[in-house]
């Protein structure tokens, strides 16, 4: 009996070994009907010679029983060819219930995988966003700094500058040189279809 790893394994390799098993039916019975075609052509070839030879003794028993053979040979194989799809339908329908729950396994087994990574994401962007809010606290901070020093250059006459702090959030399309610490629906797109958006030599400059 063989052992088999998986039952998609066994599918696969009960599938090619009953086509090999088919195949090879097929060509052993393609010689046996090649064989019958030449014996009955030998058998007609020697009746004739007989007649016109006038051969009184002439006896075509034992061409029979070679002809008899090879269809009864012909006849296994047509069996044998039978037996094979009964085989086949046998055990495909074992084998279906066997892929189901192997599918159905794999599938919990994967989806938990999945899950993992689903709330390791989760907890990263958790605390993406609580950095933001707190850059967002700090560019506050930033800026009302510089307005009160902006307050004290109009009252004494010099000229004021914007106080505008926050990095720009308008940005939807990367340059691959440098990486905007928003993240961009490009980038999104890009990372979920497999494809990292920076090359390895841009992201090194960050990581020193």
């Amino acid at each position: 009996m063989a052992i088999f790893k998986t039952a998609s394994e066994k599918a696969i390799k009960l599938k090619e070994r009953i086509q090999e098993r088919r195949e090879g039916l097929f060509v052993k019975q393609e010689q046996l009907q090649e064989e019958l075609k030449f014996l009955y052509s030998k058998k007609e070839d020697e009746f004739a010679e007989a007649v016109l030879n006038d051969d009184k003794g002439y006896s075509d028993t034992k061409i029979n029983k070679d002809i008899d053979k090879v269809r009864n040979d012909i006849t296994d194989v047509q069996r044998q060819l039978a037996d094979l799809e009964h085989l086949e339908a046998t055990q495909m329908q074992i084998v279906k219930g066997e892929l189901n729950e192997e599918y159905n396994a794999v599938r919990r087994a994967e989806q938990d995988k999945l899950t993992k990574v689903e709330d390791k994401l989760r907890l990263i962007k958790i605390e993406y966003l609580e950095a933001l809010v707190g850059y967002r606290e700090e560019v506050r901070k930033s800026e009302a700094k510089l307005r009160d020093i902006n307050t004290a250059r109009q009252q004494t006459g010099v000229k004021t500058y914007p106080v505008d702090m926050a990095m720009g959030f308008h940005e939807n399309v990367y340059n691959g040189g440098e990486i905007n610490p928003m993240i961009m629906i490009s980038e999104l797109r890009e990372s979920f279809q497999g494809r990292f958006p920076y090359h390895e030599t841009t992201v090194a400059k960050y990581k020193k």
